[in-house]
């Protein structure tokens, strides 16, 4: 993302008569393909990056549930390892939404990237799966902080995570 650079505005104009504007649209999205193929892979690390981050979440709630209970006194932080590794991660999920959405030629190079899909789409072999995939980067290229929203919706849904995360906060600031 940090390296990305818009492709949209050194291809040409659309103009001409209808064969020569498909010619230009198939053209031009043989050419975007890639580049938008690697942006729709920020959306499979994001799945992933915060279904591993949420299920580590869980493992430290249940770590510090047992060390709780199991403590009469103050346990110390379990697996202060993976708090930091989490922290990290949070980081990098953090500094991946800031580019996204700093980066406006991701936008424009989307938008050009469907118009051209629109009008060659009867000659793509694979149609119905460019088609849902465009449908899950409209959602999350235009809007901002998509990558942090999903993590901390996935978050608030695993009880008992406010001890982990003040646990998390003040390991951060140490």
């Amino acid at each position: 993302l940090y390296t990305y650079r818009s492709i949209a505005r050194a291809l040409p104009t659309v103009s001409g008569d209808e064969a020569n504007k498909r010619a230009m649209y198939a053209a031009s999205f043989e050419v975007l393909h890639p580049a938008i193929t690697r942006v729709k892979a920020l959306i499979d690390f994001k799945e992933r990056a915060v279904a591993k981050w949420v299920s580590n979440l869980a493992l430290l709630v249940r770590a510090e549930a047992k060390s709780r209970s199991n403590a009469s006194g103050e346990a110390p932080v379990p697996c202060e390892a993976l708090y930091l590794q989490m922290l990290r991660t949070l980081d990098l999920i953090a500094v991946l939404d800031a580019l996204k959405d700093t980066k406006a030629c991701l936008n424009n190079d989307f938008s050009f990237y469907k118009r051209a899909f629109q009008n060659c789409r009867a000659d793509v072999p694979d149609q119905e799966q460019i088609t849902t995939e465009n449908n899950l980067l409209k959602d999350i290229l235009p809007n901002q902080q998509t990558l942090l929203t999903a993590l901390k919706i996935a978050v608030h849904r695993t009880p008992g995570h406010e001890n982990v995360l003040a646990d998390m906060a003040s390991l951060a600031v140490e």
